[in-house]
């Protein structure tokens, strides 16, 4: 799903984003839509390339492929998947 300005795989640094507010209002709103097109690669994109995440439902998770694929997995689970926010 490629949707406007996205990070390819292998980008070391995320698209510039200022920690003001309206910043980091943003990004949550990039993570809300990706979220709400099941994107695990643009979902990916926001952690480090070293990252590690311990996830109660995927285990743990070591590097955005690893965070990427178990979201892949989470997705396909669950296609009707959705998080639903009353504001940004």
């Amino acid at each position: 799903m490629k949707r406007g300005n996205k990070a390819t795989r292998g980008d070391t640094v995320r698209r510039a984003v200022p920690t003001t507010t309206n910043g980091i209002t943003t990004i949550l709103a990039r993570l809300l839509d990706a979220y709400t097109h099941l994107d695990a690669e643009e979902i990916a994109t926001h952690y480090a390339e070293d990252c590690v995440v311990d996830s109660p439902v995927a285990g743990m998770c070591v590097g955005r492929l690893a965070v990427e694929r178990s979201l892949r997995t989470v997705f396909s689970a669950f296609p009707d998947f959705s998080i639903h926010t009353d504001e940004l």
